[in-house]
């Protein structure tokens, strides 16, 4: 997906189910741990902000950055459903 922004990939991975489609129960925000990112394939490095959202079936680990695109992506879909 070398020619899609990331926010477009985001967006397609909601809408296969690759990524949730509502925002999880649980988060917890850390240190990247070596992961990678649910959002862009990318490790989450030791130094860099990490969350990590768990749904009953499956956790995810997003960077920072990825989580707030995930998130305001969801909050979009909230916002904009049609009547």
């Amino acid at each position: 997906m070398a020619d899609v922004s990331l926010a477009e990939q985001i967006r397609r991975r909601i809408d296969t189910g690759e990524l949730p489609r509502d925002r999880p129960p649980k988060l917890w925000v850390g240190f990247g741990n070596g992961e990678s990112c649910a959002a862009c394939d990318q490790m989450i490095y030791l130094n860099q902000g990490m969350n990590e959202v768990d749904t009953n079936e499956t956790t995810y680990t997003f960077h920072a950055g990825c989580y707030g695109l995930w998130l305001g992506e969801l909050i979009h879909r909230v916002l904009h459903r049609p009547e």
